[in-house]
This record gives C-alpha cells, sequence and structure tokens, in this order.
C-alpha cells in the first residue's frame, strides 16, 4: 500500500464530522425521507414508536451546536401526531372480537393480548414470565441477551475505548440512554427472541456508521495474530458462535412443556437436513434404498 492511499484512508477515517453541505442534505432528506417514511412505518406496524429514539441518535451525527439540535427536534416532534394515533387507538375487546371474526374463515387468531392495550400486555408479561417461565427458558433468555447484545456492546465499546471507533458528535457519547425506550418490547410482546433481535439490530447498526480508524485497528490486528492462544480461542469461538446456537423467536422459551433450547447446532441440523433430501432424491430417482 503506497503512502498516497494510506494517506487518503486516514484523511477519510478522521475527517471531521460536520459539514454544512451534508447537514443541509440531510436536514432535506430529514424532512422529505426519513420522518414521511417513519410515519409509514408507525402506521404499519405501532413498534417503531419504541425505536424512534434511536433514530434521533443517528440524527446526531451531524450536530454541532444546541441549535442544530433544537433544529432536529423541530422536525422531529411532527412525529407525535403518530404517537397520539397509536396511543389513543389501542383497541379493546369488541374490535378484538371483529377482526377474529372476519379472520375467522382463514384460520387465522389474533393474539389476546391485543384486546386490551397496555393493561393487558402487563398482564400478559406478568403471566408470561411468572406463571409460564422455567429456570431453563430463563437460562435460555439470559444466553440469548448474552450472545445478541451484550457481546456487540462489549466488543465495539472496547473500540471506541481504544479510539479505534470514534463518535461524529459529542452528543452522541451516552448512546445507551438512547436505546432505553427498546426495553419496553419486552413488555409489549412475548415473542423475546424478536425483541431481542430489533434491539441488537439497531445497535449494531449504530456502530457501524462511527468513525474508523484503519491504522489502530491494524495495530490491535497485529497484536491479536502474534499472541497464538487468542487467535486460536478467537477462532474457535467464532466457529461456535456462527454454528452452534440459534436465535429463534421465543428466544428459547418452551411452549406447552416442549423444551426449547437455544444451543442446537445449525451447522449439523442443515448437514442432517442435506443427508435425508440426498436420501430421498436417490431413492426417487435413481435406485432403490434400504428401508430406514
Amino acid at each position: 500500500m503506497n503512502k498516497e492511499k494510506v494517506g487518503l484512508q486516514k484523511s477519510w477515517a478522521k475527517c471531521g464530522p460536520f459539514k454544512k453541505k451534508n447537514y443541509e442534505e440531510y436536514i432535506f432528506l430529514l424532512k422529505f425521507i426519513i420522518i414521511p417514511s417513519l410515519i409509514l412505518t408507525i402506521l404499519i406496524h405501532e413498534y417503531q414508536v419504541i425505536f424512534l429514539s434511536i433514530h434521533y441518535l443517528f440524527s446526531l451525527s451531524l450536530v454541532k451546536n444546541k441549535k442544530n439540535i433544537f433544529q432536529i427536534i423541530k422536525i422531529y416532534s411532527v412525529l407525535l401526531i403518530p404517537i397520539i394515533f397509536v396511543l389513543v387507538f389501542i383497541g379493546d375487546q369488541i374490535q378484538f372480537d371483529n377482526l377474529n371474526q372476519i379472520l375467522s374463515k382463514f384460520n387465522v387468531e389474533v393474539h389476546s393480548q391485543l384486546a386490551g392495550g397496555f393493561y393487558k400486555a402487563l398482564g400478559g408479561f406478568y403471566r408470561w414470565h411468572f406463571f409460564y417461565f422455567s429456570y431453563r427458558d430463563f437460562i435460555n433468555f439470559f444466553f440469548s441477551i448474552i450472545l445478541s447484545v451484550l457481546i456487540f456492546y462489549v466488543i465495539f465499546q472496547y473500540l471506541i475505548e481504544k479510539k479505534i471507533l470514534d463518535f461524529h458528535s459529542q452528543y452522541q457519547k451516552k448512546y445507551f440512554i438512547y436505546f432505553t425506550p427498546s426495553l419496553l418490547t419486552f413488555i409489549l410482546a412475548t415473542d423475546h427472541g424478536r425483541n431481542i433481535s430489533l434491539i441488537s439490530f439497531h445497535l449494531i447498526a449504530f456502530y457501524s456508521i462511527l468513525l474508523f480508524d484503519l491504522d489502530k485497528f491494524q495495530i490491535l490486528k497485529n497484536k491479536i495474530s502474534k499472541i497464538f492462544l487468542l487467535k486460536f480461542f478467537s477462532i474457535l469461538f467464532l466457529f461456535f458462535y456462527i454454528f452452534m446456537w440459534k436465535l429463534d423467536q421465543m428466544a428459547g422459551f418452551g411452549l406447552r412443556g416442549i423444551p426449547n433450547d437455544i444451543f442446537q447446532s445449525s451447522l449439523f441440523a442443515e448437514i442432517s437436513k442435506f443427508i435425508k433430501f440426498l436420501y430421498t432424491f436417490v431413492d426417487l430417482n435413481f435406485f432403490k434404498l434400504p428401508k430406514i
């Protein structure tokens, strides 16, 4: 790699977060693309309300001073209209019964938790976690959070501490505060695999927009590669992380008393499926195989 290319990479990685032209372009996109898209998404699925603080965190990337903050808050204030709609039209028992009657011809039933708004959701949360949860379910849920959220927080926070990653704006430094409202998902819905996945997705998306110092990362990479045990266990961990667990919709919660552990081999499951498919394919198309 020549010096000119290295210089370009350094200037790109350490470039200033604020440029007037970029800010004005973003404000235009925020007004006419991003906010209308968020309104549409909220009307489609009210879950989006819980993650609006994270969208605001993204917007802080181009903030230089409090004047910019007030301008962005003013634009985001438009979202109060769909938020009010979500809070007012929370559904009731009559709407629930009517929807179930309409959907009955398709053999589909609306979840009963949707019949009473927040209070019904709160009751569902209590019943789900203190009447139905077993110790096995809690362990699965606990490790699902560690492997899906906490592990990314630890890794990327370490990179931030080492100045390999840096914030675009000083107003983003307490970023975890903006993720706090997303914890409401665990009350409003019981399929915690989806809740954890949504939080993890937004967390990684935030880390991916931070400034990246390629030189410091290369130094860290060289240090790791020189320590044999660290390199070996890193590769071993990656193998187990990718192939030896899964995050399903229920985060390992067992329905109807059937165990549903998250520590299941996705790799060997796919190999098993392939072997079964291969047996059926050969048996039907080439020659008869021994009956199983």
